[in-house]
């Protein structure tokens, strides 16, 4: 029986327009179907009209991913940083991160998460090995917890 191969990409996109918690969990819920319907893993982060991804699962199903994201009217700019096959997947569901995000329970297989508590989740651990994303992470966290 043949492997079956994992891709796995990290990028960047800006939101078409700032987005408000409805619009949030909207876009959720449609990436949530998409992903499960798909067998895709990964991380989505959202602060201040900056997405950072995390997309794993069949080549194939990467590309349509991306294909999907470039047509929708939530995103622009998308900009891979990076793009590689890999062994095994470091995530078992999706996960959407915001500001708020901790307000809501899980939803179906896939979590919303509070952005300032990604460092707290060990199940995303492995997240943060990719620096971009560590970097873009750390951001968030430090924007909320500085005083206004």
């Amino acid at each position: 029986m043949e492997k079956q191969s994992i891709r796995r990409i990290v990028f960047f996109s800006t939101a078409a327009n700032d987005l408000e918690r409805e619009d949030l969990l909207e876009l959720f819920d449609m990436a949530s179907r998409n992903s499960t319907a798909n067998s895709l893993t990964g991380l989505s982060m959202y602060h201040r009209r900056s997405f950072c991804h995390i997309r794993e699962g069949d080549p194939n199903e990467i590309t349509k991913s991306l294909v999907r994201m470039e047509q929708s009217h939530w995103h622009y700019n998308l900009s891979i940083v990076s793009d590689t096959i890999v062994e095994r997947r470091r995530f078992r569901r999706w996960f959407f991160a915001f500001e708020g995000g901790g307000k809501f329970e899980d939803r179906g297989p896939n979590q919303i998460l509070e952005i300032h508590k990604i460092f707290e989740t060990p199940e995303l651990d492995y997240a943060f090995e990719d620096l971009a994303c560590r970097s873009f992470a750390q951001a968030f966290t430090d924007d909320i917890k500085a005083p206004t």
